[in-house]
């Protein structure tokens, strides 16, 4: 059974007791930015799994940090970046994901399709996230500890570069935590990036702001139509 801990979007890294203060609440954000791909601004004091990436934005004073081009692969996941944020030393309270993955041969939504769907009525938008909504829910529960998910809503979001398919979940575990679980999956050419968040339902008044930030600084560069349709 994969703990759910282990399994995206949920993150768990060991932490000791010095690096307590790493919790995040609005803390200061840096912007990382991949080659001329993507560019997301991360709270500074979140706790990073990528060694040169917690470096770079623990040295550098900056807004800015430039790092290389994102490297995808056909049908699997890249990660770009992935942080959490800790109120206790148990777990996080708030988890980031970024991925990126070549379609190649699948057949993807363009951003025309996306706009299009958005404008669908009820009806048929739920038709379009059956899918998604379920793949996810049953991602969920397959995790170790997680009692019961709850689809929360679906629907098109779009912030100043994109437009992407967003789903959220509740997630309860065996021990009543109930984790509000946030992904948005955004196509772009040939290629398709996935932000998934999280953060304690009981720590909302915290997290909720932070997370909503983060996505509207999500930066896909140069996204353009491609030419084949589906999911």
């Amino acid at each position: 059974m994969i703990s759910i801990f282990k399994l995206t979007p949920l993150i768990f890294f060991c932490l000791s007791a010095q690096t307590i203060d790493a919790m995040a609440e609005n803390g200061e954000h840096a912007k990382l930015v991949f080659g001329e791909d993507v560019a997301i601004e991360v709270p500074r004091n979140w706790k990073f799994s990528n060694d040169g990436i917690a470096k770079l934005i623990g040295s550098k004073s900056g807004a800015m940090i430039r790092l290389g081009a994102v490297q995808v692969a056909e049908g699997k996941d890249t990660e770009i970046v992935s942080a959490n944020a800790y109120t206790d030393l148990k777990r996080p309270s708030a988890t980031l994901l970024l991925t990126a993955r070549h379609s190649g041969r699948v057949k993807t939504y363009t951003q025309d399709d996306m706009l299009y769907i958005k404008d669908l009525p009820e009806h048929q938008l739920k038709t379009v996230f059956h899918s998604p909504e379920e793949s996810l829910k049953k991602a969920y529960l397959a995790m170790d500890g997680v009692t019961e998910v709850k689809v929360m809503q679906a629907r098109v979001d779009s912030n100043i570069t994109t437009t992407c398919m967003f789903t959220e979940h509740e997630v309860t575990t065996a021990d009543r935590l109930t984790f509000v679980a946030e992904t948005w999956i955004c196509p772009d050419r040939n290629r398709i990036f996935k932000l998934a968040m999280t953060y304690n339902k009981a720590e909302a008044k915290r997290f909720k702001s932070i997370v909503s930030d983060i996505w509207n600084s999500l930066q896909i560069y140069g996204v353009v139509q491609p030419t084949v349709l589906g999911f």
